[in-house]
């Protein structure tokens, strides 16, 4: 048949959350924790719900569209939650949302190296000794400093407001400016003789100020007057500083960390390869470390020595900055740059709480396949993964990303909280993949080399960056024909009448829990633990017909592309014992689908016929008067 796989999740209809991950196992699917039932579109029905599950974030990273021009040096988010990214030329950008960025006049046109936010304020500094601040993240304004030819690297702050920044001269001697009045007022450090050469970064925790810089330079400070150069064990250049909410400090090191866990005081080696470039920043939350670098490489460790690759984003992306979030958000931000001609353009990927995820694999026998879904989400992200092929993502409109290759844009932006149908039709002759929406075709890419000899195809689902997803009404159709298939493509917008028994035939072999009646026992929604038929006996049939009238125009105007039949069934012990699904009535023409993997619990088993018994098209007349049921099979 070429409709191999229909799940409409509104069938599963009053079984428990547990029951449901049971039934999709049953039908081939992987589940992580975090899926539910929820009441569906109509009146007694349900969806399946993925709902993002606890833990530390960094395993998945989503991209954001945005419209700035330059490379973003750094970012930051405030307690209220508005994001603020620096950049190259005085761009800036912030977002309330983390979804829709908008563009913020500075009024400068140097290079933003970095920013921050504590107590209220929010300060971005960079080359000729700009210094900009905020207290609301869209009015900047400028702040004179001690020297206007200094290149300042990086700002950091106590939160309670105490800012240092640090940067050089102008040449190959270092810079360190202080405030102690909230960033309205800054000075040149005094006995900061530590500071002879180039700093980059600068981070505070526990009391102390880490800086760093050129040559292995690594100077603290406690009180932003007294400085003190330490001994770091490397010569090479350091570009990043970060401290862990245990007092944990790492420096980046080319691709190596260097560790102290005495406040910066003393220095070791503790991580070596934690990217294959350079380590541009890292940062630390909620017992997770992240390191972004070169390349776009992305890191995490949870133990500060096994150091995981949770994503390389390539394509010659640079990550400049990272950060958590925080006060109701769990996730991370990193910022960078997209290299390409004149320039280059703004990088930002997010990662929220871990996406729950599904995950089936359909093996193909045709050319060309579709994967067809209903979705809606309250958050914009990753939507689905096809492992090896293509990533489908949703930061405004819908972006296809084959493997290895350049993110192709959809035309259509989906709003959040409204269900839209989605029909990913692959094509392994033309090595294209469509993807339709609503039944509009809306972006198309091509497919990465192999392909073309792929038989079987992963398929995720997830709910990602806070969003609770609903997914239903899954269908997967090849263009293979065997058994008199009729559907070789896309289907379209398609309808699904549920139809349930109003009596029986005269081949009534099973017995009922109650009375003489067999269809009240199975006509009932949602189904009744108190209400069943049941038989032992192999070849034991049940069938019945039903009355409900078909949707208007069906058979006619509405072609009838499938009749299907579903059985909520469970067998009584550890025996092989099968179930047979089957349309019409005793004799040679009647169509059966057996379902081999009965369990001991109540799962759902579910048949498709594309052709009427005899071989012949469904209509409306026989649609109505073919039995359908169930037999038992050994």
């Amino acid at each position: 048949m070429s409709i191999k796989h229909i799940d409409g999740f509104d069938q599963y209809q009053g079984q428990s959350d547990q029951d449901l991950l049971a039934a999709l196992a049953g039908a081939g699917y992987v589940c992580t924790t975090g899926l539910s039932i929820v009441p569906g579109r109509k009146a007694d029905s349900f969806a399946l719900e993925l709902d993002v599950i606890a833990g530390a974030a960094g395993d998945s990273w989503s991209p954001r569209t945005n419209n700035a021009k330059s490379a973003l040096n750094g970012a930051v988010v405030s307690a209220t939650g508005r994001f603020v990214a620096v950049g190259d030329a005085g761009v800036a950008i912030y977002s309330d949302d983390l979804n829709t960025f908008l563009p913020l006049i500075m009024g400068v046109a140097t290079n933003l190296s970095d920013i921050q936010w504590g107590n209220g304020v929010f300060i971005a500094v960079g080359g000729s000794g700009t210094i900009m601040r905020s207290t609301d993240g869209k009015n900047f304004a400028p702040i004179t400093g001690p020297n206007a030819v200094d290149y300042l690297n990086a700002v950091e702050t106590d939160g309670a407001g105490k800012w240092i920044a640090v940067g050089n001269n102008g040449s190959a001697s270092g810079a360190i400016w202080t405030s102690t009045d909230d960033g309205l007022t800054w000075a040149a450090a005094s006995g900061a003789s530590a500071g002879d050469k180039v700093l980059n970064d600068v981070a505070f925790g526990g009391g102390t100020y880490v800086l760093v810089g050129v040559t292995g330079r690594i100077i603290t400070t406690q009180d932003l007057t007294a400085f003190t150069q330490r001994t770091s064990g490397t010569t090479e250049n350091i570009l990043a500083v970060e401290v862990s909410d245990v007092g944990h400090w790492f420096v980046a090191v080319g691709n190596d960390l260097r560790r102290s866990i005495n406040n910066g005081v003393t220095w070791a080696a503790a991580a070596v390869n934690v990217v294959s470039t350079f380590v541009n920043a890292m940062a630390f939350s909620d017992g997770r470390w992240i390191a972004v670098g070169n390349s776009g490489e992305i890191t995490w460790s949870d133990d500060e020595d096994t150091w995981t690759a949770a994503t390389v984003i390539g394509g010659g992306i640079g990550l400049n900055d990272v950060f958590a979030l925080h006060s109701g958000q769990t996730g991370w931000v990193t910022v960078g740059e997209v290299p390409g001609a004149p320039g280059s353009s703004a990088a930002i990927y997010v990662s929220l709480a871990p996406p729950t995820t599904i995950k089936r694999t359909f093996t193909v026998t045709g050319n060309k396949f579709t994967v067809g879904w209903c979705h809606r989400a309250t958050a914009r992200g990753r939507v689905l993964s096809v492992k090896d092929v293509l990533d489908m993502d949703w930061p405004a409109q819908i972006d296809l990303t084959p493997t290895g290759g350049t993110v192709v844009h959809g035309v259509a932006i989906p709003a959040r909280n409204i269900d839209y149908y989605y029909e990913l039709v692959i094509d392994k002759t033309a090595m294209q993949a469509h993807l339709w929406i609503n039944n509009t075709l809306d972006v198309s890419c091509p497919l990465p080399t192999g392909t073309d000899t792929k038989t079987s195809f992963e398929f995720t689902w997830m709910s990602e960056n806070g969003a609770v997803s609903q997914i239903d009404d899954m269908v997967f159709v090849d263009d293979s024909t065997a058994g008199g298939a009729t559907i070789v493509d896309r289907i379209g917008p398609v309808q699904i009448p549920l139809r349930l028994p109003t009596a029986d035939t005269a081949t009534a072999e099973w017995t009922t829990a109650s009375g003489s009646a067999h269809w009240p026992m199975v006509g009932l929604l949602p189904p009744s633990d108190a209400s069943y038929v049941r038989s032992g006996t192999s070849g034991k049939k049940d069938l019945y017909t039903s009355d409900t009238p078909l949707p208007e125009g069906a058979g006619t105007t509405l072609p009838i592309i499938a009749v299907g039949v579903v059985a909520l069934a469970l067998k009584g012990d550890i025996d092989n014992r099968q179930l047979g699904l089957l349309v019409g009535p005793n004799g040679s023409t009647q169509k059966e689908v057996v379902d081999t993997t009965l369990s001991i619990v109540p799962e759902y088993s579910f048949a498709v016929f594309e052709k009427a018994p005899g071989d012949v098209a469904w209509d409306a007349t026989n649609t109505v008067s073919t039995p359908f049921g169930i037999a038992v099979r050994p």
